[in-house]
């Protein structure tokens, strides 16, 4: 996006036309000296000076994707006087990604993330060296182990409790779930790295810290002249501010940044505990002995890619796929009943519960699939001469990898555009670097050495929205009619925030009774039929918790056969209602209280669906079922409709007592105590 508005701006043509024939002919006689190299990749036709730039468009990795349809899996652009490998296909990510890994693996220089980075200090966008790999090293080992990782399970189980209540109170009303998901990661990885949120944190000239985060990625995703043209480029870029703007933003992190590990180092500082990542870093800092002597530039260079690398990525993952989740309900539904059944009764999903949900873990491989975080994974440069898929590939050349191209690769996957978990079903593909057909955080040297800090979190938190609320369009909208546009940068987001409903069933049939009722003093008898989700609350009760759980016993009055076997005369015979409401092969998840999933359904409880037989069936029903219907809706209904409800003394949801006393009906075994509130129909927005 950045490319595009600079390639609409004036400042190009001036560029175009009046300076860049000069560079153009400077090239022209550098190159006339260098070796040619025969058999290079195929290319699209060029521009004078600009050569291929244009080409890229509003969204590069779509614009390449459609180039390489035409011009093949391997592609070499010229951007500018920059040499650029596009690759679009499993086979040949492979060889740049493994077969020539070393040969390929260092980074082409770029002015926004070598200021970002403190010159270059980081493992993200350092070029490859003996001190970066030291570097590496030493992250891989100290920061983001396996163990390292699961320490800070306790960060990520207090915020996402945070935002599950905080979405609980906005139930059945629309929310920005982008907004959610952003300030969840923005805790989780502040409380990891600083240990505390730092909720709030006002930035100098950006206000919080999302807007500073934005503006980081969009320095690293500018169009900086001086990356396409190294000699002179840095000219147009001071002219057209970018450079005021990247010194703006880089002096607000560096000043934060050294706050905390001030703040670390007081004498006065409570002592935690746990550490956070400052607290690793600085004590590393202190080892003599280490192969880098970290200063302070050094863990700020780390934080920064903490930073950059962890709270964009992660995010618009989850968004991405409570998108697609929103747009395709079996599927939705499907990842729901497997963790509700994992989970249970439990208010929450635990860390320890994630390794259970095998078709979650594939519906986030699907959001990788269609949506890779970085869509073109950052770009390797060759550091010699090498073939990739046949071809030449100069040194010095600049490579892009277009994961998301590659992630709908019509030789690899059947119905690429769809969103569908299930094709993962019995694959062993995964995004872990062994496979080049799913990419998402790279492979070899350079795969993202966060990767498993980053799904955690994902699995985490996408299994607690799943789990804790149904979700629902806001009125009006249609599933289909979600956008999924895109929009370009280092990492692409949805265009458009994602709007959904949570829902939670007490609220729901509430919120259905007071908008049919609406200001009277209570529910008139006559408005009991106009309620839809109310009845489907009533027959979901009778399925748990059927009246009378053993119907009255009939007794045979001559032999008879029931299933194949011989019955005696004089047999009395016990109808087990309360089981068969719990009949795995009728139910999906029996044990769940959910009246959604009567909706759509035939199935009644006036003794014709014998799955669901509260009052019986037959000559022996229970005629008076009309009567007692009647008055379970009516007081029921006033009940929800003149009062909102709690539990005492902060008692949770899970620890209400769901035991049972036997007798001819059922009944709870501990008296249920409420806090009725008088509803205030100044909340009201019917």
């Amino acid at each position: 996006m950045e490319l595009y508005r600079f390639l609409s701006s004036p400042w190009f043509a001036v560029i175009l036309f009046l300076i860049l024939p000069l560079l153009w002919l400077l090239s022209q006689s550098k190159s006339r000296n260098e070796r040619p190299i025969h058999n290079l990749p195929p290319s699209p036709p060029r521009l004078p000076f600009i050569g291929n730039l244009h080409q890229l468009g509003k969204i590069p990795h779509r614009s390449l994707w459609k180039l390489s349809q035409k011009y093949g899996p391997v592609m070499l652009l010229r951007l500018g006087q920059v040499p650029a490998l596009i690759i679009s296909s499993p086979e040949m990510a492979k060889q740049v990604l493994k077969t020539h890994d070393l040969e390929c693996c260092s980074r082409p220089y770029s002015y926004g993330a070598m200021k970002l980075s403190y010159n270059l200090l980081d493992v993200a966008f350092g070029p490859y060296s003996e001190y970066w790999r030291e570097i590496r090293k030493l992250c891989v080992i100290e920061l983001f182990t396996v163990k390292r990782v699961q320490s800070f399970g306790h960060v990520r189980e207090k915020e996402v409790t945070r935002m599950i209540n905080s979405i609980s109170d906005l139930s059945h009303k629309p929310i920005e779930v982008n907004e959610k998901i952003f300030s969840l990661t923005n805790n989780v990885i502040c409380s990891i790295a600083f240990g505390k949120s730092y909720e709030g944190q006002q930035f100098e000239g950006y206000g919080k810290f999302q807007e500073a985060i934005d503006e980081a990625m969009a320095m690293l995703s500018s169009f900086w002249v001086a990356d396409f043209f190294p000699k002179y480029g840095w000219v147009f870029d001071v002219v057209t501010g970018l450079h005021r703007r990247l010194e703006k933003l880089f002096r607000n992190f560096d000043g934060f940044f050294e706050k905390v590990i001030d703040e670390h180092l007081g004498p006065n500082r409570p002592k935690s505990e746990h550490e956070d990542i400052i607290d690793v870093l600085l004590g590393l800092s202190k080892d003599k002995t280490a192969s880098v002597k970290l200063s302070r530039d050094h863990i700020k260079s780390i934080l920064m890619d903490i930073f950059i690398g962890a709270i964009d990525t992660s995010s618009l993952t989850m968004v991405w796929a409570m998108t697609e989740l929103a747009r395709n309900p079996r599927v939705m539904k499907k990842v729901q009943a497997e963790i509700r059944k994992i989970v249970g009764r439990k208010p929450k999903v635990s860390e320890n519960d994630i390794p259970n949900l095998k078709y979650l873990k594939l519906v986030v491989k699907e959001t990788f699939r269609l949506h890779p975080p970085a869509t073109l994974l950052l770009p390797r440069e060759s550091m010699q001469n090498c073939k990739i898929g046949g071809y030449d590939v100069p040194a010095n050349t600049r490579i892009h990898v277009n994961a998301w191209a590659i992630g709908r690769d019509l030789n690899t996957w059947k119905d690429p555009h769809e969103f569908n978990p299930d094709r993962f079903e019995e694959s062993e593909v995964d995004f872990r670097g062994g496979h080049y057909e799913l990419i998402p955080f790279g492979a070899g040297r350079r795969i993202c050495p966060g990767l498993m800090m980053g799904t955690t979190a994902i699995e985490f938190t996408l299994a607690n929205l799943l789990h804790c609320f149904d979700w629902e369009v806001p009125n009006g909208v249609k599933r289909e009619d979600i956008g999924v546009e895109e929009e370009a940068g280092l990492t692409v987001h949805k265009k458009y925030p994602l709007h959904l409903v949570p829902i939670k069933v007490m609220k729901k049939v509430q919120d259905e009774i007071r908008s049919i009722i609406g200001r009277k003093p209570s529910v008139p008898e006559i408005e009991i039929d106009k309620f839809t989700y109310f009845r489907l609350v009533v027959k979901e009760t009778l399925r748990l918790h059927p009246p009378a759980s053993l119907l009255i016993p009939h007794e045979t009055i001559r032999q008879c056969k029931i299933g194949r076997y011989d019955v005696l005369g004089k047999t009395r015979v016990l109808v087990n209602a309360w089981a068969i409401g719990r009949d795995p092969k009728m139910w999906d998840d029996p044990e769940e209280f959910r009246p959604e999933r009567f909706e759509g359904k035939d199935i009644d409880f006036k003794g014709q669906n014998f799955e669901y037989l509260p009052f019986g069936s037959g000559r022996r029903m229970c005629p008076g079922i009309n009567m007692g219907l009647t008055s379970v809706m009516f007081v029921c209904s006033n009940l929800l409709y003149c009062f909102d409800w709690k539990l005492p003394n902060e008692m949770k949801p899970e620890e209400l007592n769901m035991e049972e006393e036997f007798g001819l009906n059922i009944r709870k075994k501990v008296p249920l105590h409420l806090v009725p509130i008088k509803y205030n129909w100044e909340n009201f927005k019917g």
